[in-house]
């Protein structure tokens, strides 16, 4: 993984991960991570990542598009800091 500042924890959503997104408390250094629909990120990628997020799935849906999944995430992570205090990233 690419070299992250270590103020920042990277936070991944994978349907495996044991803690439910809004069970989560979030930062504004957060990074939110997302991998493959179809087959999520490599094992070194997960266990590398602090903090596994899922969103709940009634038993035997289909998994929601990547995207999807992403943007209910991240509106979790802003209705927590209150939506003024996120800025936007420059990679």
């Amino acid at each position: 993984m690419k070299q992250l500042n270590r103020n920042s924890r990277v936070i991944l959503l994978d349907t495996k991960a044991p803690t439910i997104y809004y069970d989560c408390q979030y930062l504004s250094t957060d990074i939110i991570m997302v991998g493959r629909e179809s087959t999520g990120v490599p094992n070194d990628i997960y266990n590398a990542c602090d903090i596994k997020v899922k969103i709940p799935m009634i038993a035997g849906a289909r998994s929601l598009n990547v995207a999807i999944s992403a943007a209910i995430v991240v509106s979790e992570l802003q209705r927590q800091l209150g939506y003024s205090s996120i800025k936007a990233s420059t990679w």
